[in-house]
């Protein structure tokens, strides 16, 4: 089992700082032979005064290092170390670098505020709430600022969730911006039933030489390009990938699958043997890792969507569902600047159409109360409910240009979604359209010269037009 420590440093002793700019492993001076620490064991390296902060994260890769084993770095030495042939040393390779200014998460101040105990004067292991701290720094029920960057607070692997419209890509769009994730560090790709494991991995495509000759050359796929970058920097890094069910997403992650498991920190629990993502990650970001197995580090994101009217598209199983945080975008009321007037045309008691003005607010909550009500409506499932931002109007005040796109954007999604699925799931008795419609293209032709919707609809207990409840017209 892996353990974690703390070894402090004088750097009026040892030039730690310098040593590891110049070297990525060093020889740490052990009292005697190494007690308690293994190989594998995790070390934060911390550097008192004036610095007084933790500066490193490295791993243990040889304990009961001998003097003649001993790495070159006499150098970093402000005084030459007594040492003879029973002189011990642990063999610590850098794994993370930490900021000198206000940025680090791992002052003293802070280590104390977060459960350390005393000062930092000797080599120590830490469990309990300090590390669970110094694992993840900037976990907390609000986003912790590291400089201008801060971690999203949300589950390591998330996926957001919801029927078609409710904003699944804008609530990601807000996540980078309330989080000041810069562009660089975030990568995304939108799935489709053609996205593979090449796509995802990388692949070897066609392309043009400086001579203009015709080669082919490997590109790098989204997620290899995402955990290069998570490799190489401590900020956060988001891997974004929409769509997820519309994609075959097993055949898509494929070993990369193993990965999803994470550790207390949000590193992989468990590596995989991948030549293709090693070999062509670059030098800095292979430098980053423990040994050859790939693992995703705890900086990077990987953050889904996927619509609820589409999961059988491709279907999940379990196994992907339960590595993912689903995170559900509920069906709110839209901002004003998208409710718009919009125009139902109904039969009067005298037989007259008449025209009323709407807005897209009641209408489409009226719609959702329609779908789901096992009493009065379809009694269909809420995954056939629509969200605020469906249909998104350039112009609220637009009422001719906005009952087009009732037309040519909801009606479709109406009767191919909600109307056909009244046969298989929903209240035989009780339809959205008017019965004298029978194909979608008359509901088309129709739709701005007569009633189109049932008298259920339209009545009393929804939108409230007509005046009395009557059978639907078969005329």
């Amino acid at each position: 089992m892996v353990k974690y420590w703390i070894f402090p440093t004088n750097i009026k002793k040892y030039d730690i700082k310098n040593a590891f700019n110049e070297l990525n492993e060093i020889d740490w001076e052990w009292d005697g032979k190494p007690q308690g620490v293994h190989e594998g064991d995790i070390v934060y390296c911390y550097a008192a005064k004036p610095y007084s902060k933790i500066l490193y994260k490295t791993k243990v890769t040889k304990i009961d290092v001998k003097k003649n084993e001993k790495i070159n770095d006499l150098k970093y030495y402000q005084k030459k170390p007594d040492m003879d042939e029973n002189s011990s040393f642990v063999r610590l390779r850098k794994l993370r670098t930490y900021p000198i200014d206000d940025s680090n998460p791992y002052s003293l101040a802070k280590l104390h505020a977060n459960g350390l105990d005393g000062n930092i004067q000797g080599k120590r292991s830490v469990s309990g709430k300090i590390l669970s701290y110094i694992l993840n720094p900037y976990s907390s029920n609000l986003s912790v600022k590291k400089g201008k960057i801060s971690m999203p607070n949300i589950d390591k692997n998330t996926i957001f969730y919801g029927v078609p419209g409710t904003g699944k890509s804008y609530r990601v769009k807000q996540l980078i911006k309330e989080n000041n994730i810069p562009d660089e560090d975030v990568f995304r790709a939108t799935l489709h039933p053609e996205f593979s494991y090449s796509n995802f991995i990388g692949q070897v495509l066609p392309d043009v030489n400086r001579k203009g000759e015709p080669t082919y050359k490997y590109q790098k796929g989204i997620f290899t390009k995402a955990l290069e970058r998570a490799l190489k920097v401590d900020d956060p890094v988001l891997l974004i990938l929409e769509e997820v069910s519309r994609a075959n997403i097993a055949a898509v992650f494929g070993d990369i699958f193993q990965l999803l498991d994470r550790d207390q920190s949000g590193k992989s629990d468990y590596g995989i043997d991948n030549d293709l993502i090693y070999n062509h990650l670059d030098e800095k970001a292979r430098a980053n890792l423990d040994s050859k197995k790939i693992k995703i580090p705890e900086n990077l994101y990987i953050v889904g969507t996927v619509n609820t009217s589409d999961q059988n598209v491709f279907p999940m199983d379990n196994a992907f569902k339960r590595r993912f945080s689903w995170q559900y975008v509920s069906i709110d009321k839209p901002a004003k600047d998208n409710d718009s007037q919009l125009i139902i045309r109904f039969m009067s008691e005298n037989k007259q159409i008449k025209e009323q003005q709407v807005s897209w607010l009641n209408l489409f909550s009226k719609l959702n109360d329609f779908i789901v009500s096992r009493d009065k409506g379809l009694g269909l499932t809420e995954d056939k409910q629509l969200g605020p931002y469906f249909i998104k109007f350039s112009d609220v005040n637009d009422i001719k240009a906005n009952d087009e796109l009732i037309k040519n954007k909801l009606l479709q999604y109406l009767w191919d979604d909600v109307q056909n699925s009244m046969a298989a799931f929903g209240n035989a008795n009780i339809t959205l359209f008017d019965k004298s419609i029978h194909s979608f293209s008359e509901l088309y032709e129709c739709y701005d010269k007569q009633q189109i919707f049932s008298n259920e609809f339209l009545g009393k207990d929804y939108l409230g037009l007509l005046n009395q409840e009557v059978d639907n017209h078969e005329e």
